[in-house]
């Protein structure tokens, strides 16, 4: 499929930043790139911009004016391209609780590095079903580490973990912090995450010690917390080690919703 080895992998992945009004740019989150065939002529596909919902709302969930994707270009530096979101067509899923958002994009390979992750991957339920995927598979995820993005080029970072519980109901999910907690489908993987990783590709690991048979498993969108309250009302978030991630059988459903194809009918043949 293109994408065997984690280098490969990781040029799938760009960073967002938001900039402010004095055009200063900060790291923010993950998105990633996938294709899917055009139903009318599969030797062509439209490349999307897929990133976690919540990456890019402000605090009282409208959608920002706009976000930077910072790339890596062909010339060895970075390439930044404004997105004023205003202007770009966003897919969600039907349920407004699921934290994915799919942008079309046009990226130029002759200035872009870039990789786009095969639609044929994304790990469906009649997939995971097949395959058996349960607790304790092997899971990693690559994004922005907001402690070092890189200077000239992004530097995605790789974290390991296992499938921790995908569950046969929804989990209960606080989205912001003076909201009540959602029902979400969910699933809860073991390892880390930190500021920066949601919207970043999970994938499934089907074989051990190196990369041969690789399905997407989902979206990063965030990480439990136990939060402990010390003297003084000092507040300490402990990070638990349980990353929450949208499953991709819900991109699956976006992707291939009618409103999506009937617009991949229009795009040019």
């Amino acid at each position: 499929m293109g994408l065997d080895n984690i280098s490969e992998i990781k040029k799938s992945v760009a960073f967002v930043f938001l900039i402010d009004d004095q055009q200063k740019v900060e790291p923010f989150g993950t998105g990633f790139f996938i294709r899917v065939p055009q139903e009318h002529n599969p030797q062509r596909a439209v490349a999307y911009f897929v990133t976690a919902k919540h990456v890019l709302q402000d605090d009282v969930g409208e959608y920002r004016s706009k976000i930077v994707i910072r790339l890596n270009g062909v010339d060895g530096r970075t390439s930044y391209t404004v997105l004023t979101l205003q202007n770009h067509k966003i897919f969600t899923h039907e349920d407004p609780n699921v934290d994915i958002a799919v942008i079309p994009i046009s990226l130029n390979s002759s200035i872009i590095d870039f990789k786009l992750i095969p639609s044929e991957v994304v790990a469906t339920k009649d997939k995971i079903k097949q395959l058996g995927i349960a607790e304790g598979y092997d899971v990693f995820f690559t994004g922005l580490f907001s402690s070092y993005v890189g200077q000239q080029r992004n530097q995605p970072i790789t974290r390991f973990g296992k499938v921790a519980l995908m569950p046969d109901e929804r989990i209960e999910w606080k989205t912001q912090k003076d909201q009540p907690s959602k029902l979400m489908d969910l699933y809860l993987m073991e390892c880390l995450s930190f500021s920066g990783n949601s919207g970043s590709p999970v994938f499934f690991n089907m074989a051990i010690g190196y990369l041969s048979d690789i399905y997407l498993a989902g979206i990063v969108m965030g990480s439990y917390h136990n939060i402990e309250i010390f003297a003084y009302d000092t507040f300490l978030k402990q990070n638990l080690g349980i990353v929450a991630v949208t499953p991709a059988y819900k991109l699956y459903d976006i992707l291939f919703s009618k409103q999506v194809i009937d617009s991949r009918k229009i795009t040019p043949k």
